[in-house]
């Protein structure tokens, strides 16, 4: 998996919760998405350093509010939805073919485990965000 894949993981993941428990803040830990035995990938990519950066990323573009992780940066405490975020996962865009909202087809996808299709929902995110901002 490329940290791009992980960072696309990650962020559905910590997106769909977020939506699914909004307003109610969530925790997140580096040892939800990789467990203990499992610290780099073929590549030697610490998967600590691409969580605490996805989280960071998220953060610092808006897409979520929290407060400063812990020292090492495994754990995210009182992350919720910004405003912009919230706003872009309520979205129902016209290429769905269901009409339901971004936040619930990601918080589906998320469930169901279907490889791939968390992709496509995230690009959909951001290319929403971006269009917001430009606009």
């Amino acid at each position: 998996m490329t940290n791009l894949d992980h960072f696309n993981r990650i962020t559905a993941t910590v997106l769909s919760k977020c939506f699914e428990r909004f307003p109610v803040p969530c925790s997140f830990s580096y040892k939800e998405f990789y467990p203990e035995e499992c610290g780099q990938d073929e590549l030697g990519d610490d998967f600590n350093i691409v969580f605490k950066h996805t989280m960071l990323w998220l953060r610092d573009y808006g897409y979520i509010d929290c407060w400063e992780p812990s020292l090492e940066c495994e754990v995210f405490d009182n992350v919720s939805l910004t405003e912009k975020s919230l706003n872009i996962l309520n979205k129902t865009p016209e290429s769905l073919e269901e009409k339901v909202s971004l936040g619930q087809k990601l918080c589906s996808v998320v469930k169901s485990g279907v490889k791939g299709a968390s992709n496509e929902i995230i690009k959909m995110i951001f290319v929403q965000g971006y269009t917001n901002i430009i606009t």
